[in-house]
Parts: structure tokens; C-alpha cells; sequence
């Protein structure tokens, strides 16, 4: 454990394995103590979790960063160093990142308006197709120009989107998923998303998503209440 007095204490605490990030105790008014600290975490506690596929960590310390604090551009630059080289040449991490729970990443690294469009294409091209099942990646795609063929082969055959149609057997990002993440079958795209969004959709988008919501999805929800 190690604690930086100044008004303030920051505490780092190392336990079977894991680690717990507190700097709660840091005042909003010290923005400049607290950019000190962030300085410190970017270069010297974060890679230190991720050698360690300590991704859960992560999350924890980017959850409570984003509530008080917003989008650092530290933290900005040291995530898109994770997305575009620590996670893809990786396998290691790829198993040990999930898509799902650990969505909260994803969200902080999408933050930067000027880049997200940019950084969906990469995670959904780049790394794997399978980032897709993210709401908050499926919201920017339906926003952009340059991912409206990419729905439209999701949803071309009027077919529920599955993991299975997304990714691949090698995809190494499916091995810790939750089994509810691995089941998931939605139409075309996130029921939330069509229910408040659907007016971006281009007119044979909606066409494809109405058979699919009528010949499949409801086909499983049907199913599902049957099993319960």
C-alpha cells in the first residue's frame, strides 16, 4: 500500500491478486492534485493491470473516474494504446476481456465525440465483430454512414443477430462471456435501441427487422416463456 499525502490521501491496495484503486478522498476543487494522480495511475498502475489481465480493476477505477471527474485525456490516450495494440496482439487479454461486463470500458474509450465513430470501426473491423453485441457500439454504428452496409448483411437473411453470427470458434473474446451475453439473440439490433432510434434505419433496414421481429425473435420469446 502506498499513500500520497497532500490534503488528500490516495491509496493502492494489493490483495491475493487483485487491486483496489481508492481516490475518493480527493476533493473536485483539486483538479491539479488530482491530475497528478491520474498521471500516476496512467503510467504506472494501469499497465501494471494490464500485464496482469487485471481488466476488472480497470473497470473499477474508469467507473468511478467517469461519475466525478469526466473523460481524462491520460486516461483517453492510454485506452486507445489498450484498444489498437495491448488487446489485439493479445491473446491473453482477449480471454480475459469482457465484452459485457466490462462495458464500461468501452463506454470511456467511446467518450471522445471526435474519435468514436472512428474507434467503432476499429473494434468492430479490427479487432472483432463480436464488440457489436455492445449497446452503446450498436447506437454509434446506427449514427454512421460507414457501418450501414455492415447492418445491413447482419440482418439480410431476416435472421436474429446471434454471437454465432457475429464472430468465429477462434474469437477468444466469447471464452468468459456470461451465459445470458452468450445466448443473446436480438433483431438486428438492440430492442431498447429500434424502440427509441428506429427513425435512423433506412427504409429496407426496417423492412428486414419487422420479418425478423415477427418470424424469429418473437419465435424465442415464445419459446423462452414456454421454458419458464
Amino acid at each position: 500500500m502506498f499513500i500520497l499525502n497532500v490534503y488528500f490521501k490516495f491509496r493502492c491496495y494489493s490483495k491475493n491478486d487483485s487491486l483496489t484503486i481508492d481516490h475518493s478522498g480527493i476533493p473536485e476543487s483539486y483538479r491539479e492534485a488530482r491530475h497528478i494522480i491520474v498521471n500516476i495511475v496512467v503510467s504506472d498502475v494501469f499497465p501494471k493491470l494490464v500485464s496482469k489481465c487485471l481488466i476488472t480493476e480497470l473497470k473499477n477505477f474508469l467507473t468511478s473516474t467517469s461519475k466525478r471527474s469526466g473523460c481524462w485525456p491520460e486516461i483517453d490516450s492510454f485506452l486507445n494504446e489498450f484498444f489498437t495494440k495491448s488487446l489485439p496482439s493479445s491473446t491473453k487479454l482477449q480471454s480475459s476481456f469482457q465484452i459485457d461486463t466490462h462495458s464500461a470500458i468501452i463506454l470511456y474509450y467511446l467518450k471522445n465525440k471526435s474519435t468514436r465513430f472512428e474507434r467503432v470501426n476499429q473494434l468492430i473491423n479490427q479487432i472483432d465483430k463480436i464488440f457489436f453485441i455492445d449497446e452503446n457500439i450498436q447506437r454509434i454504428a446506427l449514427r454512421s454512414q460507414q457501418h450501414r452496409k455492415f447492418i445491413d448483411q447482419l440482418i439480410e437473411d431476416d435472421k436474429c443477430v446471434t454471437l454465432d453470427k457475429l464472430s468465429n470458434e477462434q474469437s477468444k473474446f466469447t471464452v468468459n462471456l456470461t451465459s445470458q451475453t452468450k445466448n443473446t439473440k436480438f433483431p438486428g439490433l438492440n430492442i431498447n435501441l429500434l424502440a427509441h432510434l428506429s427513425q435512423l434505419l433506412t427504409g429496407k433496414q426496417q423492412q428486414h427487422i419487422t420479418n425478423i421481429i415477427l418470424d424469429d425473435y418473437l419465435q424465442v420469446i415464445i419459446l423462452i416463456k414456454r421454458q419458464i
